[in-house]
């Protein structure tokens, strides 16, 4: 009896799924907590789709970013390699960072770096710009804590441009419900970032990234990830 107790508790051993604890950090739209977000969705799918039993730890973002360098996680998401210092192992881009330059209506569409020169340009706090962007002769950079702050200046007249990306800007001008009014060259982004999930550069975090690469390999082949990331 006792070693038929044993085989069956071994057997549902085996059919517990890895648990696998993740950091992240909030982006209006994309990460609201540990449980609300279109990235927490993707997140959540692909670590299902993985076998995969998730655990999402919420925090500021430099804590995650320090939490993960200290090895205190065994991964986080949205990773961006310019974010990342030290050894790491990379997923497959799950989504992209696609930054804009929107301005109004009667302002110019700006698609290069080189067109931000002479303006006053607003940036967000906290997120992750190419060095190109944020570095153009001849430009004043206003940086403001939330996507929302920066599209208030911008109708208001009190800065020219906000960089913004696609998804979580798009979503706040809707809020605002001016998308008559502020503008940008959908076909022209100013940068393309692929965004991942990074884990450990160990063992087990390679074998996470071999399981994550599996599911969204799947996932994308049917367009679920876009989908779920791209919802109204």
């Amino acid at each position: 009896m006792a070693a038929v107790i044993l085989l069956l508790s071994s057997v549902a051993s085996a059919q517990e799924p890895l648990r696998v604890q993740l950091g992240t950090f909030h982006i209006p739209l994309l990460v609201e907590s540990a449980t609300e977000g279109r990235f927490v969705d993707v997140a959540r799918r692909v670590a299902d789709e993985a076998g995969v039993a998730l655990e999402i730890q919420f925090m500021p973002t430099q804590r995650t970013r320090d939490a993960f360098l200290q090895k205190e996680l065994e991964g986080f998401f949205p990773a961006l390699a310019g974010t990342l210092s030290g050894d790491y192992s990379a997923t497959l881009p799950f989504s992209t960072k696609r930054i804009y330059a929107y301005t109004l209506k009667d302002g110019p569409l700006i698609h290069k770096a080189e067109g931000l020169a002479g303006h006053q340009v607003g940036f967000t706090q906290g997120f992750t710009y190419p060095a190109p962007l944020m570095s153009v002769p001849g430009t004043i950079y206003e940086g403001v804590n939330t996507d929302p702050q920066n599209l208030q200046k911008l109708l208001a007249g009190r800065i020219d441009v906000f960089l913004g990306d696609e998804i979580s800007t798009q979503g706040n001008i809707r809020q605002l419900n001016a998308q008559d009014v502020i503008l940008y060259d959908e076909a022209r982004p100013l940068a393309v970032l692929p965004i991942f999930f990074a884990f450990q550069d160990d063992e087990r975090g390679r074998m996470l990234t071999r399981r994550f690469n599996e599911a969204i390999r799947r996932l994308e082949a049917d367009g679920e990830l876009w989908r779920i990331i791209h919802a109204p």
